[in-house]
C-alpha cells in the first residue's frame, strides 16, 4: 500500500545547493515545482526520475512567496503580488494578475481555493480571482497594524480572520465585521476539516498557548490549554495553521517530543496527548519542528538531524528514523508511493 512505509530506498537525487529554508513545493501533474530563493525563480523536476522539466528565473520568488496549483494554473503569490503560470507542452507563460505598491512585508499569507474562485489576502485587502478570467476584483480593506487576513470557508460562507481575532464575513463584494474574539493577543491562521462545522485555530492568551474551535452558526468558541510552559507571541505556530488530521487538528509541542490531537466532541474540545518515543542507535527524537512536519494518511513524518522520522499514529510501534546525511529545508511532499525531500544538498 502506498502509505505503509516499511523501508525507504532512494530512487533519484537531483544535486543542487539549497541555502535557505524554503516554502513548501507543490506537485503539478507529474512534476514537483520548487521555489529557488537564490535566483528568485522556480525549478520543476519530474517526479519519476528527477530530471529537469522546466525552469523559470527571476520572477520575484522570496521567502514569503507561496505556491498553489489550481488546474490548469500554478499560482505564485504573496501579500504584494499574485502571478499565475500556464504550463504548455512547449511554453511556460507567466502573467501578473495583482501587484501592490512596493513595500516590504514579512507577514505569511494563506490563500483559500473554493472551486474555481481563489481568495488571496494582499496588502490592500482581499483579492478575489476566478481562474477563468485574466483579472480579479480587489476588496480594499484596511485593518489596524497591517495585520494579515486569513480567508476560510465555513459551510457555504466565506469568512476572513484577522490576527487580532476579528472575524469578517464576505457578503457579495463587501467585507463586514461578523464577530470578535477579543481575549487573545494573537491567533493563528484557521483551518476547518472537510465536512466539519468547526474552525480550529491557535491563540496566545495570558502567556499561554491555546487551541480553539469556533462555530459560525452559534458564535460558539471552545478552548483548551496546550501545556507548553515557555510560550511567546513570536512562536512560529501562531503564524501558521494547525495540521489537519481526521476530523480535528494536530498541534505540535515546541518543547517536548509530543503532539496533541484536538477534536470537538459535542460542546467539548477533546485534547489527546501523543508521545513520540523513537530511538535508533544513539539517536532519539528530542523535539519536533512544526515547519518540517507532515501527515500522510495516519503517518506523522518530521525532520531530525541528518534525516527524518515517522510514526503511525494508529500503531505507534510502527516507527523509525531514516538517515541520509543532509538537513531537510522544507516540509516533505508525498506523491503516490514517493516521499520527496528538499535538503541542503538537493532533492
Amino acid at each position: 500500500e502506498n502509505h505503509r512505509p516499511d523501508h525507504f530506498s532512494k530512487t533519484w537525487f537531483h544535486s543542487m545547493p539549497i541555502d535557505d529554508i524554503s516554502t513548501t513545493p507543490v506537485i503539478v501533474g507529474d512534476v514537483i515545482v520548487l521555489p529557488i530563493l537564490n535566483d528568485g525563480g522556480l525549478l520543476a523536476l519530474k517526479v519519476s526520475n528527477g530530471e529537469i522539466a522546466w525552469k523559470l528565473n527571476n520572477i520575484g520568488i522570496d521567502r514569503n512567496t507561496k505556491l498553489m496549483f489550481n488546474y490548469p494554473y500554478l499560482y505564485v503569490y504573496s501579500q504584494k503580488i499574485v502571478q499565475r503560470i500556464m504550463m504548455g507542452l512547449d511554453t511556460i507563460t507567466t502573467e501578473i494578475i495583482y501587484s501592490a505598491p512596493d513595500f516590504h512585508t514579512d507577514h505569511p499569507t494563506f490563500s483559500l481555493s473554493n472551486g474555481k474562485i481563489i481568495y488571496f489576502p494582499v496588502i490592500e485587502g482581499l483579492f478575489i480571482h476566478n481562474i477563468f478570467r485574466k483579472s480579479g476584483s480587489l476588496i480594499q480593506f484596511n485593518i489596524e497594524g497591517n495585520e494579515s487576513l486569513f480567508p476560510i470557508k465555513a459551510g457555504k460562507e466565506i469568512f476572513a480572520f484577522s490576527q487580532k481575532g476579528k472575524i469578517y464575513k464576505l457578503i457579495a463584494d463587501k467585507i463586514e465585521l461578523y464577530h470578535s474574539i477579543t481575549d487573545f493577543d494573537i491567533i493563528s491562521p484557521p483551518v476547518s476539516p472537510a465536512n466539519s462545522n468547526w474552525i480550529y485555530f491557535e491563540g496566545y492568551k495570558d502567556g499561554k498557548r491555546m487551541i480553539n474551535a469556533w462555530r459560525h452558526e452559534t458564535n460558539t468558541i471552545i478552548s483548551s490549554h496546550i501545556p507548553d510552559e515557555f510560550c511567546s507571541i513570536e512562536d512560529i505556530h501562531f503564524h501558521y495553521p494547525p495540521l489537519l488530521y481526521k476530523d480535528g487538528v494536530l498541534i505540535i509541542s515546541s518543547q517536548e517530543p509530543v503532539i496533541y490531537y484536538a477534536t470537538c466532541i459535542g460542546v467539548n474540545l477533546d485534547l489527546k496527548e501523543i508521545q513520540i518515543d523513537i530511538t535508533k542507535g544513539i539517536k532519539k527524537v528530542m523535539n519536533i519542528e512544526f515547519l518540517f512536519s507532515l501527515i500522510i494518511d495516519t503517518f506523522f513524518i518530521s525532520r531530525i538531524s541528518d534525516g527524518f522520522f515517522y510514526m503511525n499514529l494508529n500503531e505507534k510501534t510502527q516507527n523509525d528514523i531514516e538517515f541520509f546525511s543532509s538537513e531537510l529545508m522544507s516540509r516533505p511532499l508525498s506523491f503516490n508511493n514517493r516521499l520527496l525531500l528538499i535538503c541542503k544538498d538537493g532533492v
